[in-house]
């Protein structure tokens, strides 16, 4: 299939007369001539009728000159793509988050960015520790990363949101009946904590500080899901990130600490992707999504 005949097959049809097609065209009037011939052989039919004025359409030909049309626009259209991608750099954008930031905040994101841009794709890989995150970026297999401020060196990395840690109680726990959670009260009962929040290392130096290292609940517990369905089921009481606790659909009860804790996440692109157009539009857009001025503002209340 040339291309390239079915454009000057098309035009030729549109000016209706080969003379005239060859001027405009460059062609002589014996090589427009042979394509159309070429064409009518590929497709297996005649096309057009020629006559001493020119030449016109077939009516049985019409629906494969429609197709034809959409095939050149198609071709158009692949052309403009890979020029834009030329232009702006990749189209697809890779990110690499944590897992609470790829379940309540990047999906949000993605759906509103679509609307400007919806030509850009993007490859999301979930990690479950924020230093997997980390290696992610460092080693280029990713254009951004969503993570925390304490689990990130980076000078470039940029703030998005306050993300405030509360107190997670079974439903009918003792503490239920309170506003407000103090030290002392988080102390008196089994405490689980999660990878999430260990990394966190002045969490965990509060937590340790309340229970000892060694009376944590001697579980392993690798995300905030498993955390929360451990406290539903009574086997403790947590402190978890308010970001991963909208919507949440787990019987459970959240109250605010009097000792506030909160982490900072925020994005950061890696040094490969610097200069890519897509990644810097995304970048913008997710600055406009959280502005400055809120970022003192807790993302979650309970």
């Amino acid at each position: 299939m040339n291309t390239e005949y079915y454009r000057i097959l098309l035009r030729t049809v549109e000016i209706g007369n080969i003379t005239k097609a060859a001027e405009l065209l460059g062609y002589t009037q014996s090589g427009i001539s042979r394509i159309i011939a070429k064409v009518e052989e590929e497709l297996g039919t005649p096309l057009v009728h020629r006559n001493r004025t020119g030449i016109t359409l077939r009516s049985e030909a019409e629906p494969l000159l429609h197709i034809v049309s959409q095939i050149i626009g198609l071709e158009n259209q692949l052309f403009q793509t890979s020029e834009d991608i030329r232009q702006t750099g990749s189209s697809c954008i890779r990110i690499a988050a944590f897992r609470t930031a790829a379940v309540e905040i990047i999906p949000q994101l993605i759906r509103g960015f679509r609307e400007v841009d919806p030509l850009i794709h993007f490859e999301i890989t979930e990690r479950g520790k924020f230093s997997y995150v980390e290696e992610e970026l460092q080693s280029g297999r990713v254009d951004l990363a969503f993570t925390a401020d304490f689990a990130c060196s980076d000078e470039d990395f940029i703030p998005l949101l306050r993300d405030d840690y509360y107190a997670v109680l079974p439903e009918g726990h003792p503490l239920c009946g309170e506003t407000v959670i103090t030290s002392q009260m988080l102390s008196e009962y089994p405490f689980l904590i999660s990878d999430a929040a260990e990394e966190n290392a002045e969490l965990r130096a509060y937590i340790e500080r309340l229970h000892g290292k060694n009376e944590l609940l001697s579980m392993k517990i690798l995300d905030d899901s498993m955390t929360i369905s451990l406290v539903e089921n009574g086997l403790g009481i947590s402190v978890v990130a308010g970001a991963f606790l909208q919507d949440m659909s787990k019987k459970v009860v959240i109250r605010p600490l009097e000792e506030e804790f909160y982490r900072t996440i925020g994005i950061v692109r890696s040094s490969q992707s610097h200069g890519n157009e897509s990644v810097e539009q995304f970048i913008r857009y997710t600055q406009e999504c959280f502005p400055k001025e809120r970022l003192n503002e807790p993302f979650f209340k309970a």
